[in-house]
């Protein structure tokens, strides 16, 4: 993941909400940005029952404050969104 990571534009990742939210056998959740600085991480997470329960915690990119206020999570099909942890960034 982050090949495509380019400095100056947002970096997109579409990601399945219960595969690696709701998935006991993932332990942490990054990202690899390949040493790139993107103006923005736009997360799109599909489905439309999503929960974030049973996955790890957010991880390194993802908790870092430099990155928190460029990072979007998007649930374009979302209609029910569940979590007891926490996301950083925005949620659209």
């Amino acid at each position: 993941v982050g090949s495509g990571v380019t400095n100056g534009t947002p970096a997109v990742f579409s990601v399945d909400g219960n595969t690696l939210l709701n998935n006991g056998n993932v332990q942490t959740i990054d990202l690899n940005l390949n040493g790139k600085t993107p103006s923005a991480i736009i997360i799109n997470v599909t489905g439309t029952n999503v929960t974030y329960s049973a996955s790890g915690e957010n991880n390194n990119t993802l908790r870092d404050t430099t990155w928190r206020p460029k990072i979007l999570w998007n649930f374009p099909s979302a209609t029910t969104i569940s979590t007891n942890k926490p996301l950083y960034g925005s949620v659209l």
